[in-house]
């Protein structure tokens, strides 16, 4: 609650302290415990704490990795987390890798119209686009738009958001027309909502 109120810092021994009760009481493997170190490396990384964050995404995985597999949704989350965070510092070939790991499992498991896969399709667009690979990036995100807008509708959070992300990338490839679809979509939604 504090860290959705914009109150970080004052959250983070709150995440610590949660996190070291879980690993007194349940382990370090339980799934509250994987939870726990979980958010905390997502609350670090918001923070712009990234170098502290990083061996907790890599604890959560590899102990998912461990006692689930490759392919569980749990796993695939956490392959998902990595790779944005990956790409978030830069390190798009990484965030790539993980991020077509992730969709590929999730694709054969729950099917292309899967908000979850859906989630970590528009992740990997995100990274395309930063690896400067427009063209797939751009066929990546139609994809994923048409999923969202037929599984969750136009106006859901998820699908305004991806429409802003693509909106970013026709800019970036002086898709003038596409562009101006988009942001009077977006006008438009706005003045609905």
């Amino acid at each position: 609650l504090l860290s959705d109120m914009g109150r970080k810092f004052a959250a983070l021994p709150l995440y610590y302290e949660s996190l070291e009760a879980r690993r007194n009481t349940l382990g370090d493997g339980h799934l509250s415990t994987l939870e726990s170190i979980n958010n905390l490396a997502v609350h670090l990384s918001k923070m712009g704490e990234s170098d502290r964050a990083l061996p907790l995404y890599h604890e959560v995985l590899t102990a998912q990795r461990k006692k689930f597999g490759n392919r569980h949704p749990d796993t695939l989350n956490s392959i998902n987390n990595m790779a944005g965070y990956l790409r978030n510092a830069g390190k798009y070939s990484e965030s790539h890798r993980l991020y077509e790991e992730a969709v590929t499992a999730s694709r054969e498991i729950s099917g292309d119209r899967d908000p979850h896969t859906l989630h970590y399709m528009n992740g990997m667009a995100r990274a395309l686009h930063k690896e400067d690979n427009l063209e797939e990036s751009r066929k990546l995100f139609e994809e994923v738009l048409a999923g969202r807008r037929e599984v969750l509708g136009d106006q859901h959070p998820r699908t305004v958001t991806s429409i802003k992300w693509f909106l970013e990338l026709v800019k970036d490839m002086g898709d003038v027309e596409e562009a101006n679809k988009l942001q009077a979509e977006l006008s438009s939604l706005k003045q609905a909502s």
